[in-house]
């Protein structure tokens, strides 16, 4: 278990720091992948869905780790999930409708981090956000992302993306047709 304190705590600015966390955030295996599959579905328009076999890789890959959000009160028992590449790239963050703006958004990228800076020993890492998601934008800036590019097309056509690095990466864009 990543403690969920430690994650919040790398994530404040200016809230209160001693508050107890109503979550913690695991490791998911291939038994949550139902409740994956269900945050996912909660968080996100269907056409941005992943389906159960490229969650199910996820799951089971050594290259890849997936973090849950778990509630410790029984309103809705996973809050959130977010899961990246060992090298460093954050592919999805997902928090159900009654996660939101208490925190758990903020614990998952804080526990993704700390992996990603601890355990993998990465530098660097880069996702890819919608320029209209400004909620997700702001939380990503807090925890020193820039905008890096736009990536026309990412989420589909005319659905373009900007892609946010933290740190420096040496590698480029792909696709991209605009320099912020």
């Amino acid at each position: 278990m990543i403690d969920a304190m430690t994650a919040l705590n790398a994530c404040r600015d200016d809230s209160d720091a001693n508050s107890k966390p109503l979550f913690d955030v695991v490791q998911a295996g291939s038994d949550d992948l139902t409740s994956v599959l269900a945050v996912d579905q909660q968080s996100f328009l269907k056409t941005d869905w992943w389906n159960e076999d490229l969650w199910r890789g996820f799951l089971k890959s050594t290259g890849s780790r997936v973090l849950l959000a778990r509630s410790k009160v029984d309103l809705d028992p996973i809050l959130g999930v977010v899961v990246f590449e060992r090298g460093g790239k954050l592919m999805k963050i997902a928090v159900v409708p009654s996660g939101r703006c208490c925190g758990v958004g903020a614990g998952l990228l804080g526990a993704a981090l700390f992996v990603l800076d601890g355990e993998f020993r990465r530098s660097c890492c880069s996702l890819h956000v919608e320029p209209t998601n400004s909620v997700a934008i702001k939380l990503y800036t807090r925890r020193g992302f820039k905008q890096d590019c736009v990536v026309c097309d990412y989420y589909g056509p005319g659905r373009h993306a900007w892609r946010m690095l933290r740190e420096r990466c040496d590698d480029r864009c792909e696709g991209v047709t605009d320099s912020l």
